[in-house]
């Protein structure tokens, strides 16, 4: 698709569906997604960086849903405003060393960089440690899981690595089980894989999880089909027999 169609297509769901929603999979960073035409009556665009307790057709959703709320009343946005199947969100802006590097369609489309981006923060029980804190600028202590937007990977491990996961993990719990399946692909949960219903488990780029436990960087120097274990974070890692 050519720079033209695509700022078309743009244009024909903006003129269809009131936005047009950008989803972008994830690399090095995590998963977001953001709108494009929300700034001719609101003033601004909506992402959502990370989030992986939901998948992208819930996050589509819930944007959706939030941008019904704020049609209604434009002064919802700042409130917590409720959906009917995810929960609790807020809306905070976003400095623009963020949204200049997450949101360029939105940037390209208006052919201007004066365009305000506000971030979706769910509530507590959905929040994950892959939501970059977007209102404070790129180079205060950014979140690990993002840093490799603008720098290049340093970590001795694939680029395209990724981490099979649990939920209590992603909302901040200590990995107690890790193994290595292939050079460039773990798993790694908080409590034994057996009792972890399939509903609860998550794939995401392995700085996502480093960056909230720098210890599980004894996992990369482990052969294939091999693994460690420990019984808490303060604990030494296990060689699995």
């Amino acid at each position: 698709m050519t720079r033209s169609e695509f700022l078309n297509l743009i244009t024909n769901n903006i003129k269809k569906y009131g936005l047009h929603l950008t989803s972008v999979i994830e690399s090095t960073e995590p998963a977001y997604i953001y709108s494009i035409g929300l700034n001719e009556k609101f003033g601004f665009e909506i992402i959502f960086a990370g989030g992986a307790y939901f998948d992208k057709e819930q996050k589509s959703q819930i944007i959706n849903e939030i941008v019904k709320a704020l049609d209604k009343d434009l002064t919802n946005m700042n409130s917590v405003i409720n959906t009917h199947n995810f929960g609790k969100f807020k809306l905070r802006e976003a400095k623009f060393s963020w949204s200049k590097e997450l949101t360029l369609g939105v940037f390209d489309y208006y052919n201007s960089n004066d365009i305000k981006v506000y971030q979706l923060i769910p509530e507590e029980k959905h929040f994950t440690i892959d939501i970059p804190d977007m209102s404070k600028e790129r180079g205060d202590n950014i979140q690990l899981a993002w840093q490799w937007l603008t720098e290049e990977w340093n970590l001795p491990i694939p680029k395209d690595s990724k981490v099979t996961t649990n939920l209590e993990v992603l909302k901040g719990d200590p990995v107690t089980e890790i193994m290595k399946w292939e050079e460039n692909y773990w798993e790694m949960f908080s409590i034994a894989a057996d009792d972890i219903k399939d509903e609860n488990i998550r794939i995401v780029p392995i700085g996502v999880i480093l960056g909230n436990d720098v210890t599980i960087e004894n996992a990369f120097a482990l052969s294939e089909k091999s693994g460690i274990w420990r019984d808490s974070i303060h604990s030494n890692w296990n060689i699995w027999d």
